[in-house]
């Protein structure tokens, strides 16, 4: 063997070796940042949410309140954002209404204050009033918005609008922000 193929033995080993490192660090790096995104997701309210059981035949849980900060605000999301957390599918929603009693229920002012379902069961949820946010002001509020999960491909995805006379499925800009109803 000669000087060049002695060279170039040692530097295809060289070489593999540099990128299996380099490949190993990118995996290593990748798996870091993942890990630290889902740490602060959770600190959204994720691991506190209590779920209701209204006795669906599914035996779909939701979530007693919407995601809130640490200070107790309700979190609004666009709806590419809203995609990290388990959304309830517009099945969920449709059995929801269609298994469970809806009344709307007003404040102390005689103002709509949201809407409580109840199940099967015998247990109530309420959906307190929210409000979309658009253009960053909060539109509608009379209304109960939430994100559902849909396979539109359109720019306008289906949410849950609950007011206290009708409850329907709408379609909102995905830009605008809602507040997410996890579901288990």
């Amino acid at each position: 063997m000669d000087i060049q193929e002695k060279a170039n033995s040692y530097a295809d080993g060289k070489a593999n070796e540099a990128i299996t490192k380099a490949i190993a660090q990118a995996y290593i790096d990748g798996y870091k940042d993942g890990y630290k995104s889902g740490q602060e997701n959770a600190q959204i309210g994720c691991n506190d949410a209590e779920f209701v059981d209204l006795g669906l035949s599914s035996g779909t849980l939701w979530a007693s309140d919407y995601l809130r900060d640490e200070n107790g605000e309700i979190c609004y999301f666009t709806y590419d954002e809203a995609l990290q957390y388990k959304i309830p599918t517009i099945e969920q929603y449709n059995e929801l209404i269609l298994a469970c009693l809806r009344r709307g229920f007003k404040d102390d002012l005689n103002q709509y204050s949201g809407v409580y379902f109840l199940g099967v069961n015998g247990t109530m949820m309420t959906f307190n009033k929210t409000g979309k946010i658009g253009f960053n002001v909060i539109m509608n509020q009379d209304s109960s918005y939430f994100w559902l999960l849909n396979d539109n491909k359109a720019n306008y995805k289906t949410s849950a609008c609950l007011t206290s006379s009708s409850n329907s499925k709408i379609g909102v800009f995905c830009g605008f922000k809602l507040p997410v109803r996890l579901v288990r």
